[in-house]
């Protein structure tokens, strides 16, 4: 089910370098998220490093397709 989530978070719910940064700043205590459950993008119910990474990698492989 994980697998399938983050699936249609990327193909559902797009989202752009501005959402990565808003995590990133969250991360590190100076912002504000906006959805918690949307940033989650491994679905473990945490939003953490990983998610920031993953995030990310996402971006660039758009980024490298289009």
């Amino acid at each position: 089910p994980r697998v399938r989530r983050q699936r249609q978070m990327c193909i559902r719910d797009r989202f752009t370098i501005a959402d990565v940064v808003m995590v990133q700043k969250w991360l590190l205590g100076s912002g504000n998220v906006t959805d918690l459950a949307a940033g989650d993008y491994n679905a473990d119910g945490q939003l953490n490093g990983l998610d920031l990474c993953r995030m990310k990698q996402a971006l660039r492989k758009e980024a490298q397709e289009a």
